[in-house]
């Protein structure tokens, strides 16, 4: 921990704190060898001195040049980064556009509903519409007497056995609780060691 320590804060010279875990994200206990499970530490601007220690500190401990807006943007200056500014405003947008989406599904059922009165009203007085009204209907009278009959479409297959498979794993987890919570531990404990030999392979890149 004290050699990354020297690594990264020889590349960039801020305020840092060194945590270790196992490949489970559970941090490992440092306290009956260092006192403290976190490695703490920083570089001075002048003289550069690299000053660490294992425990906490406060933020009014940290001069006060190292927290500095534009020493920062400096020092990561080579990183790819984002402000909390500009990931509120995605965030933000996003949510207008899930609401535009929205109402544009909303109006398009609305002009269907109109067009749907429309074609009634007309049918009396265009034989072509008041035909393909027809032959709409009958289709759909010919898909539900199939469904009646036990055809079933890709589709309708494909619905059907997922939900066979979810009553299926939900009757076998009512049977063994205890056995489905350890699956389902075994499942996040997959997932973590999966993020963390990703992250890790992103930060040998910056290495």
């Amino acid at each position: 921990m004290e050699k990354e320590f020297d690594i990264w804060v020889s590349k960039y010279p801020l305020p840092l704190i060194v945590t270790a875990f196992n490949e489970n994200g559970d941090k490992y206990s440092l306290e009956n060898i260092k006192g403290n499970d976190h490695l703490v530490g920083y570089v001075t601007i002048s003289p550069q001195n690299i000053i660490k220690f294992w425990g906490m500190i406060q933020d009014k401990d940290i001069p006060p040049e190292q927290i500095k807006d534009n020493y920062i943007n400096q020092v990561y200056k080579e990183l790819p980064y984002q402000a909390r500014e500009e990931k509120e405003r995605q965030s933000k947008s996003k949510i207008r556009e899930s609401k535009n989406i929205k109402r544009f599904f909303d109006l398009t059922l609305l002009l269907w509903l109109i067009v749907s009165i429309m074609i009634a009203l007309l049918n009396w007085r265009n034989c072509w519409i008041g035909a393909a009204a027809f032959i709409y209907s009958l289709l759909q009278i010919i898909k539900r007497g199939l469904k009646l009959k036990g055809y079933k479409s890709k589709k309708d297959l494909e619905k059907a056995e997922i939900k066979r498979k979810k009553e299926h794993y939900y009757y076998h987890c009512e049977l063994n609780p205890e056995g489905f919570l350890r699956l389902k531990a075994e499942n996040f404990q997959a997932e973590e060691k999966e993020r963390i030999k990703n992250e890790q392979e992103k930060i040998r890149l910056f290495e």
